[in-house]
């Protein structure tokens, strides 16, 4: 029983993260979409688009950040989700290769900012 299944092609709309869900389903979207097309999300005032390819839920609802806004972003890039956070394992910025948390951390400036 072969049968051909047509899906409809995936947009960018969908792959992009919507950090006011749960930690859970956000880190369904990034399996589901790493490495191709590849969830992503934006670093509020940033034009840059970043790829999340690994991440590591942490359903522990004590926040440790300065904030409780959902996309909030720690110095070890913990995002503040809908329900729970997100520890950001591996990710690749606009216009380079992919790397870990640590590396990116080194060459960004800012320590606590916000994901859009």
């Amino acid at each position: 029983m072969n049968k051909l299944l047509m899906q409809k092609k995936i947009e960018k709309k969908e792959t992009k993260i919507s950090w006011d869900q749960p930690s859970v389903m956000i880190d369904r979207k990034i399996r589901a979409f790493s490495p191709v097309p590849g969830a992503w999300t934006r670093i509020k005032s940033h034009d840059k688009r970043i790829k999340i390819f690994k991440s590591k839920i942490i359903l522990d609802n004590n926040f440790s950040g300065n904030s409780n806004k959902c996309g909030f972003v720690t110095d070890n890039l913990t995002v503040k989700c809908g329900k729970g956070s997100l520890q950001i394992i591996e990710l690749q910025p606009e216009g380079k290769g992919k790397m870990n948390a640590n590396d990116f951390l080194n060459g960004f400036k800012k320590r606590d900012f916000f994901f859009e």
